[in-house]
C-alpha cells in the first residue's frame, strides 16, 4: 500500500511540476514591443507643404530671365518608413515613441545641354511620443488604437539649382506633427505582423513586422 501511494505521489510530481512551470512561463507579462512599418507619404507631403518635387521650381525662376533654365526630369517618391518602440505598463496600456522618415527627390537637368547638374528634394523626419490602447489582447492576435504627437522636421536641398542663389542650397523647417491610429491589428506572438488605418504623418494605411518580449 505504501509503495502504491509513493508511486502515485511521484507520478503526480512528475506531471504537475512541468505543468506548473509552463503555467508560470505563460503568465510572464509581455513588456516590450518593437516594430518596423511602411506606409503612404500623403500627409508628409501635405503637412510638409509640398506635393511634388516640382514645387521647388519657384515661379520667379520661370519668369526671371536671369534664373537658370532647368527642369526636373522625374520624381522619386519614397513611402513613409517608421520604427516604433512601446513598453506595456498594463496589458491594455502601452507607452513609447515612433520615428518616421520619408522623402521626395528628383534629378535636375539643364535644358540647353540636357545635362544633369544636381539633385533637389525634401527629407521629412518626425519624432513622436506615443500612447497605445490594446482593447483586445490575446497570444496570437491583438486589436488597438493609438495617438502620437510630436515634431516634424523638413530638410530641403537643391533649391539653389532653380534660383541660382547659393543661400538657397538648403533649408530646414519644423512644426508639430501627429498620428491617430484609428484601428490596428497584431497577428502573431513573439514575431508578429501589423496592419493599421489612421490619419497623420505615419500614413493612412501601414503594414509592418515586429517582435515582442
Amino acid at each position: 500500500m505504501k509503495k502504491a501511494i509513493l508511486m502515485l505521489f511521484c507520478t503526480w510530481a512528475l506531471v504537475s511540476v512541468p505543468a506548473h512551470a509552463q503555467e508560470m512561463y505563460q503568465e510572464q507579462p509581455v513588456r516590450h514591443y518593437v516594430s518596423f512599418s511602411i506606409g503612404d507619404n500623403l500627409f508628409n507631403a501635405l503637412y510638409g507643404g509640398y506635393s511634388y518635387i516640382g514645387y521647388y521650381e519657384p515661379t520667379s525662376s520661370r519668369t526671371n530671365w536671369f534664373a537658370p533654365d532647368v527642369y526636373s526630369k522625374y520624381d522619386l517618391f519614397l513611402p513613409t518608413f517608421s520604427f516604433s518602440y512601446y513598453y506595456a505598463f498594463k496589458p491594455w496600456l502601452l507607452v513609447g515613441g515612433e520615428l518616421y522618415y520619408c522623402g521626395e527627390y528628383s534629378p535636375v537637368y539643364e535644358k540647353p545641354q540636357m545635362q544633369k547638374i544636381g539633385n533637389a528634394g525634401t527629407t521629412a523626419i518626425s519624432i513622436l511620443p506615443s500612447i497605445r490602447f490594446q482593447y483586445f489582447n490575446r497570444k496570437y492576435c491583438g486589436l488597438y488604437s493609438g495617438l502620437s504627437l510630436g515634431w516634424f522636421i523638413g530638410i530641403d536641398n537643391g533649391y539653389d539649382l532653380y534660383t541660382g542663389r547659393p543661400q538657397d542650397a538648403a533649408g530646414i523647417y519644423s512644426r508639430i506633427s501627429f498620428q491617430i491610429t484609428a484601428f490596428g491589428v497584431r497577428f502573431g506572438d513573439k514575431i508578429y505582423g501589423t496592419a493599421e488605418i489612421g490619419c497623420g504623418v505615419k500614413g493612412i494605411a501601414t503594414i509592418g513586422i515586429g517582435t515582442r518580449f
